[in-house]
């Protein structure tokens, strides 16, 4: 049903010299056979055509939304995911496909012989938005466009409904549908276990129809990339044992290729199209995407992040929060980044868009190459910052980390809430879950069956951690709130679910002056929230985030006295008292040597008004 709605649509919007109910009916019926529906008995209704004509602008869209409920209700025999989880296919509104490729030209000139390639087509904004940016913006004419359009996707049938949709924009011949070919250089094949001759090698033969599919290998470079590839994680989830099987033999043949960095542990769809993409633009190519803000922090893409820093790719990138929810029924934020590969560049430019389509007048802002590339030496991060917030950056790292602190130690909670949910409920001990925890508090608790879960826990280390003093975080803290990490005391004796980490403080051998309150004090700091949330790219508060925060271990004995007085002083009040919140901000400040940051930390953090006066 759902592509009878689309090739109906396109029907409706096709202009010929030949307008008659007959002819669209005709029409119609080669459609649905080109899509695959061969049994079709179905007749053209003028009405339709009169409804839809007055929603023209819109149809793009329409088409798009109605493929993916297509998908969203499609599974294969055994599998739990629908095919659009499956696939990750989240198509781009026109308006992002636009500026991607706006941006990803930028004053680049087109030599007559250039390739632009989508790598993951889907229904085809891109390739649309490519075609309207190179008619208005270059002024060319569309059978020189389509001769520059290349497109890959796995998915035939939404393969061709972008050729449809380029056709019938552009007024094209539809006599493509008749050998079951395309309006532009468009191939079925999967762009990552389709082999790249030689990484460099490249003969000009890719869309030799002669080539049967399980032959082919990308044997030629593009000088320009865009796209918005799928979002999904290659994992089986709750899939049947077939599903499982499956995608083991799928990861496999990735790993066999040879063509990807670093591929164990959590596989991203994403990510695997991004290094790629490295490999099949030429020395000059240029790439435009838009993927998962977590790329940027990530521990799981450290290595191409590095690589991309490392070669001085990067161009520029733009961050789109999750609050704006530029893609409909997803809550993700997003960046869009600029790649260039043609020469080492001096500076990039970053920004965070304040609009859920972006403006194509978003000011950047530009920051020294070196500066960016050198903030993260461990992690590779990839931040929007200012050229102040990179000075601040700059000066935090000249004070240890977290997991170089001897005496201080960062885990998860010791209960797994999913396999442990039996203890729970029941019993005279005391759990403290995520929701629990607020800044200097504890709002609710649990019962848990204590002692049956001490014998669970047998000779782990976090059995002795049951019985110490602990500082908890909530481990899941929405991007978009005004503080993310809020430490809580807890004292000894209770139970700490996984959706809290806490910080356990070991001083009776070490001779330091430190204590729990102290180190508490520290990181409910607004200077340290920030430093967590310039490089935070999803709502997790991850253990290695937390060992990668700065620590002021060497501050005098005045100022650790000070910071534990005005911590404890929080600890016990009921309510928040501003004057000793505002004492305490500036008593950690001094201890990191930045007071001269207040300034910048009030206009660049939720809470800057604890700073102010």
């Amino acid at each position: 049903m759902y592509l009878v709605i689309i090739a109906i649509t396109i029907v409706s919007q096709y202009k010929n010299s030949e307008t008659s109910s007959q002819h669209r009916s005709i029409l119609l019926l080669e459609l649905l056979t080109y899509l695959g529906i061969k049994s079709a008995d179905i007749e053209w209704n003028d009405s339709w055509g009169i409804y839809l004509s007055n929603h023209k602008k819109y149809y793009g869209y329409f088409i798009d939304y109605i493929y993916q409920c297509l998908l969203s209700n499609k599974k294969n025999h055994g599998q739990v995911a629908t095919q659009r989880k499956k696939q990750g296919a989240y198509f781009t509104p026109f308006p992002v496909a636009y500026y991607i490729v706006k941006e990803t030209f930028g004053n680049q000139k087109l030599n007559p012989s250039a390739r632009i390639l989508d790598p993951a087509v889907g229904t085809g904004t891109f390739i649309s938005a490519l075609a309207h940016f190179l008619s208005a913006e270059r002024l060319l004419n569309i059978s020189t466009i389509i001769n520059h359009l290349y497109g890959f996707d796995k998915d035939e049938v939404a393969l061709k409904i972008s050729g449809l949709i380029l056709a019938t924009e552009f007024s094209l011949s539809l006599a493509f549908i008749n050998d079951q070919s395309y309006p532009y250089h468009a191939r079925c094949l999967d762009f990552l276990t389709t082999k790249v001759a030689g990484k460099g090698s490249f003969q000009p033969n890719l869309f030799d129809e002669s080539e049967r599919i399980s032959e082919v290998e990308i044997t030629q470079s593009f000088d320009f990339l865009v796209m918005n590839p799928p979002y999904d994680r290659l994992k089986p989830d709750l899939e049947s044992i077939e599903e499982k099987s499956n995608l083991k033999t799928y990861v496999t043949t990735l790993k066999n290729s040879s063509q990807f960095s670093d591929i164990d542990g959590s596989i991203d769809l994403y990510r695997l199209f991004l290094e790629k993409s490295l490999y099949v633009t030429g020395a000059n190519g240029r790439i435009g995407a838009i993927i998962p803000r977590t790329f940027l922090a990530d521990k799981s893409a450290k290595l191409l992040r590095s690589r991309i820093l490392d070669s001085y790719f990067l161009n520029k990138v733009l961050v789109i929060p999750e609050k704006l929810k530029t893609f409909e029924g997803v809550t993700q934020a997003y960046c869009i980044i600029v790649l260039d590969k043609h020469e080492a560049k001096e500076s990039l430019e970053v920004a965070c868009s304040k609009t859920k389509y972006p403006d194509m007048n978003q000011k950047f802002e530009k920051i020294s190459y070196a500066l960016a590339k050198n903030a993260f030496p461990t992690h590779s991060y990839i931040t929007v910052l200012d050229n102040a917030g990179y000075e601040l950056i700059n000066h935090l790292n000249s004070y240890p980390k977290i997991s170089d602190i001897p005496f201080l130690t960062n885990k998860r909670g010791e209960l797994d809430l999913t396999l442990y949910a039996s203890y729970v409920g029941e019993g005279d001990g005391v759990l403290l879950r995520g929701r629990h925890i607020r800044e200097y508090g504890v709002n609710g608790k649990d019962a848990v069956r204590i002692e049956a879960f001490r014998k669970k826990l047998k000779n782990s280390s976090k059995l002795n951690d049951l019985s110490r003093e602990r500082l908890a975080c909530q481990q899941i803290s929405n991007n978009d709130t005004l503080k993310r990490m809020k430490f809580s005391y807890v004292s000894p004796g209770l139970v700490l679910g996984n959706s809290l980490n806490y910080i356990t403080l070991e001083n009776e051998n070490n001779n330091c002056e430190w204590n729990i309150f102290a180190v508490l004090g520290i990181l409910n700091s607004i200077i340290l929230d920030w430093r967590f949330n310039a490089t935070s790219s999803n709502n997790h508060v991850n253990n290695y985030e937390i060992d990668d925060l700065p620590f002021p271990l060497s501050c005098n004995k005045s100022e650790i006295n000070k910071i534990t007085l005005l911590a404890s002083e929080l600890t016990r009040s009921e309510t928040s008292d501003n004057e000793v919140r505002k004492l305490l901000e500036f008593a950690v400040l001094k201890a990191f040597n930045a007071t001269k940051f207040a300034p910048y930390l009030i206009n660049n953090h939720g809470l800057g008004i604890f700073l102010k006066g």
